[in-house]
């Protein structure tokens, strides 16, 4: 069985590791076969996530779908979530779609049954928000967990000059320094998480956003150009896509 964070890497870096099973081959029988041997992720979602309409929702559909290709991953996530099908990973709607599933250990008992059921061997927390329930879930079990830093949010939360932000900054540094091993979207939150929460390297790991074209798309001009005649922009020149939702501060701040 491959370990979590070879196989989360392979997906971005394609440096597929030696000791995890070969790919699956068309027989029904021998599919169910291998499927039955794949590490089992029990991973979790803090809020809807689908349909994917911002760069963080496709952020965890894209790893998740992918990670679903190479392992049985099991998405836990909020009631809302809209339809899953066409999608590797398998979702669990469990959580509601108020904030009260942010509270600790909420609905611990009923993740922790999902677990056991499903043979987990590893946990997947996207953000730290929910770390403390994915730790109790891991130490039942005794099995690792693994936490997806999309920022480093205490700093996210201090340049938008929320109160909390140090609150946040004792929270996020407990998270990651319980987890066995943490994924970050950039080199440079890895080095702030590594100065800021004297993390060890050894824990630090990457998973981007990815993408899954190999080039700029092409054949594009005319689209380009009638869009251009309608809204009064100048077709020659370069433009450039800003996917982001415009009610977070920040995004606003880069455009």
């Amino acid at each position: 069985m491959g370990k979590l964070e070879d196989i989360v890497e392979f997906i971005f870096f394609n440096t597929f590791p030696s000791n995890f099973p070969p790919p699956l081959n068309p027989n029904p029988y021998f599919c169910r076969l291998m499927y039955n041997k794949l590490p089992v992720v029990l991973s979790i979602a803090p809020y809807r996530v689908l349909p994917a309409t911002t760069g963080g929702h496709l952020g965890i559909v894209s790893l998740h779908h992918h990670l679903g290709m190479l392992c049985q991953d099991h998405l836990i996530s909020t009631t809302d979530n809209g339809d899953s099908a066409g999608y590797a990973f398998h979702l669990h709607r469990i959580f509601p779609s108020n904030p009260i599933h942010y509270i600790p250990y909420y609905r611990l008992r009923e993740i922790t049954t999902i677990s056991k059921q499903l043979g987990a061997n590893y946990i997947f927390c996207n953000h730290p928000y929910m770390a403390l329930t994915a730790i109790a879930v891991a130490r039942k079990l005794g099995i690792p967990w693994f936490m997806r830093s999309h920022n480093i949010e205490a700093e996210r939360f201090r340049t938008l000059n929320k109160a909390w932000w140090r609150a946040m900054h004792l929270y996020e540094g407990y998270a990651m320094h319980h987890a066995n091993g943490v994924f970050f979207v950039t080199p440079e939150d890895a080095q702030l998480a590594i100065k800021k929460y004297k993390l060890s390297p050894e824990r630090c790991h990457f998973a981007p956003y990815g993408t899954t074209l190999s080039h700029a798309p092409e054949g594009h001009n005319e689209a380009k150009a009638t869009f251009a005649d309608a809204h009064g922009l100048d077709a020659n020149k370069t433009w450039l896509y800003f996917l982001g939702a415009m009610n977070y501060t920040p995004n606003l701040q880069a455009v």
